[in-house]
């Protein structure tokens, strides 16, 4: 059995800083099946983490002087209760990054840092069902002593839809049917009656583009929204604008940005990140003014058209599953929640009921996740098992 070297860090030193994240990025350009767990993104949500009450762990696990897998985790305490979480918002569903030969020595050495060595009472996690370090999380939970329970989310975070890229635009289009291509038809006609319009693609690291973001943010219907519950920004920004912490070693994993402008203005984006042979569709935002001919719908639109002509991509992931996004696809992979904790033998019974009462759930997901409120919504159960078989075969037949 290989020993593993593990440890966690709650700050990055600057002066090396450079070089664990370069170290980092090499990895997860491998190995990760998230860009989200690129160094920018993670820093960005480490200084998160700590506004918000939590210590970030960022867990580094080797073996033989290699990398083995990584892992951007935080924890918190409350009445002698401590909780460790995915550092990320929600709806990533990110999972770990891991060198598939070291599989079960990350996962072992993990959990057994979090509830021996951290003293964790509890490990609450949004993975991918078809993720498969969840099997072994649960063997070594009941290794451990340790509860593995699968909690039901939410549509709004539970399900994203995805597009199996399998043939041409054009094979694409003709799927669609003759309403899909008249739609996007007829939002250009409405955009041509209100000027000229063109779109752009450029990459999310000058000062012109975040500009141009900050520009439709700033008119956006989601800032009414935002300052209606007194956020003053959207908190994901920063992270996408971190590129720098990015450039030096992740090259062409850099976010790419979609601009419509509107006789020269802009009036909506897309941002997209690409990765291991998917693409990630990660924020959209339009002006409101010009919300009646749908300009946020529509560039979403020009990068899926832009992502199959690549041919660089067998994958498009939406990261959420809103219903127009069924007009490009009814597939939906699924997440689900996944929570590990300690429990005392005599009392499993009475905290295996106590998971089950919506009303203490919504109690901890108002505490720990605010916004996560259950609705009383059923497991995905027939989405689940068709999202699982529908990767597995397109797994095979392209990556």
């Amino acid at each position: 059995m290989s020993l593993a070297e593990i440890k966690s860090f709650q700050t990055i030193e600057a002066g090396e800083s450079q070089e664990f994240w370069d170290t980092w990025n090499g990895f997860v350009r491998r190995f990760g099946t998230t860009p989200f767990y690129f160094g920018g993104f993670v820093e960005t949500y480490m200084d998160a983490s700590r506004r918000l009450g939590w210590t970030p762990q960022i867990i580094v696990v080797k073996t033989q002087g290699k990398l083995a897998g990584v892992a951007a985790l935080q924890t918190r305490g409350v009445l002698g209760n401590r909780t460790a979480a995915s550092i990320f918002p929600r709806n990533y569903g990110t999972d770990f990054a891991i060198d598939p030969r070291e599989r079960e020595l990350f996962i072992r050495s993990t959990l057994r840092f979090l509830f021996e060595k951290l003293r964790c009472q509890y490990l609450d996690l949004i993975m991918p069902t078809e993720s498969p370090n969840l099997e072994l999380m649960r063997q070594f939970s009941s290794c451990m002593g340790l509860e593995f329970t699968i909690a039901p989310l939410g549509k709004e975070y539970a399900e994203h839809s995805v597009i199996e890229v399998t043939g041409t635009w054009d094979e694409f289009k003709s799927s669609r049917g003759r309403k899909f291509v008249q739609r996007y038809r007829e939002i250009e006609r409405l955009l041509s009656r209100s000027g000229s319009w063109a779109t752009e693609r450029t990459l999310l690291d000058r000062p012109e583009a975040v500009r141009m973001v900050e520009t439709i943010e700033a008119n956006s219907w989601k800032d009414a929204w935002r300052r209606e519950r007194g956020i003053e920004s959207d908190p994901n920004l920063p992270a996408f604008f971190a590129y720098w912490k990015l450039k030096s070693t992740v090259g062409g994993y850099l976010p790419e940005l979609y601009i419509l402008k509107l006789s020269g203005q802009p009036i909506a984006y897309t941002i997209v990140m690409k990765l291991n042979g998917v693409a990630f569709l990660c924020k959209t935002s339009f002006d409101r003014r010009y919300g009646r001919a749908s300009p946020g719908e529509y560039i979403q639109n020009v990068a899926v058209q832009d992502l199959f002509e690549s041919q660089e991509v067998v994958r498009i992931d939406f990261l959420t599953a809103l219903d127009y996004l069924n007009r490009w696809t009814a597939l939906h992979y699924i997440r689900e929640r996944t929570m590990i904790s300690r429990t005392v033998p005599l009392l499993s019974g009475v905290v295996k009921t106590l998971k089950k009462s919506s009303l203490v759930r919504n109690a901890y997901n108002a505490y720990y996740h605010p916004g996560m409120v259950s609705r009383g919504s059923p497991p995905p159960q027939a989405v689940r098992g068709q999202a699982s078989r529908e990767y597995h075969v397109s797994k095979s037949k392209h990556l």
